[in-house]
């Protein structure tokens, strides 16, 4: 999802090029499990966000960006990246 808001709508072509790491069978299964919770939508061969997306994008974000700056705070040594591979 964060590819087709960077990039805009975008085929599965399109998606297969800016997510190389994924088989076209992830990505195709992947697409799938968005679209039956509304995550994106496909009209005429184009896969869209939704606004409910972009909302639970943004929100995401804004939580990664208040939870680094709290450990940050705390530990000026450790970002966000460190406690995420921590927990890995």
């Amino acid at each position: 999802a964060r590819s087709i808001l960077r990039n805009g709508p975008s085929t599965l072509s399109e998606l297969r090029a800016q997510n190389p790491g994924l088989t076209t069978n992830e990505l195709n299964h992947a697409l799938i499990e968005m679209r039956n919770v509304e995550l994106v939508k496909k009209i005429d061969k184009r896969y869209y966000i939704t606004f409910f997306c972009r909302a639970l994008i943004e929100a995401l974000d804004a939580f990664k960006l208040n939870l680094s700056e709290k450990l940050e705070a705390k530990n000026p040594d450790i970002s966000i990246f460190k406690a995420i591979s921590a927990t890995a």
